[in-house]
């Protein structure tokens, strides 16, 4: 009958989905891209508010968000390990006290060695957003939505900020891929692409949209 096939229809349609959000994933890319950036029928914001400026430790990883006019970085502190046989095989490099040279480069490492392992800490700093017309801020509903362009799409996150706390949510399962494409009403299958209006984005949000969530906390400035 017309029900059974229906059903057996949404079975595919459902296992196709999980497929192709597990090959996008495996490929590092987001969950799910849209059309346009988001919310639709709301304008550009040209800086973040005075309210969301400042850093932010994440309580996932220890790495430090900071928030100006126009951007957010992630700065990560880590160490970089090596064993001292590595080091006699590195022609170009001579260990001098705590302090390892680089012949070829000049450049001078400060080393930490710990029996016959040698520890150098360094700073990572990396570029999340940068206010451009491929990095688009918007708000609406009090909540900030980042919008990256992403090929023929846009990824699009959501920024929290409530009493010091600020987090960095994105669609993060099948379960809210489903939803989103119930709301959408999104027939296709081939692309895990979504083209919501303002209505049904704010639908997906009070129904728990961008449930993947990485929380910070406000560091002090002083």
């Amino acid at each position: 009958g017309l029900l059974i096939y229906d059903q057996h229809t949404m079975r595919i349609n459902h296992c196709f989905l999980a497929l192709v959000y597990l090959f996008i994933l495996g490929c590092g890319g987001p969950a799910v891209t849209f059309e346009h950036p988001q919310p639709m029928d709301v304008k550009d914001e040209d800086h973040f508010p005075k309210k969301l400026l400042g850093q932010y430790l994440s309580m996932m990883d220890s790495s430090v968000i900071t928030i100006t006019d126009k951007t957010i970085t992630r700065g990560f502190n880590m160490k970089y390990v090596m064993h001292r046989r590595e080091l006699d095989t590195m022609k170009h490099c001579m260990l001098i006290n705590d302090t390892l040279f680089n012949k070829k480069t000049n450049e001078k490492i400060c080393i930490v060695t710990i029996n016959d392992t040698l520890y150098s800490p360094y700073h990572l700093q990396d570029t999340l957003f940068y206010i451009s017309d491929k990095n688009l801020l918007r708000k609406d509903k009090g909540y900030y939505f980042l919008n990256l362009q992403y090929y023929s799409g846009w990824e699009v996150q959501k920024l929290e900020y409530t009493r010091g706390k600020l987090c960095l949510c994105s669609i993060g399962d099948m379960e809210e891929i489903r939803n989103l494409k119930a709301i959408t009403e999104n027939t296709g299958d081939s692309l895990l692409q979504f083209d919501p209006d303002k209505k049904q984005l704010r639908k997906f949000l009070k129904s728990k949209g961008f449930s993947k969530k990485e929380e910070f906390v406000k560091l002090s400035n002083k």
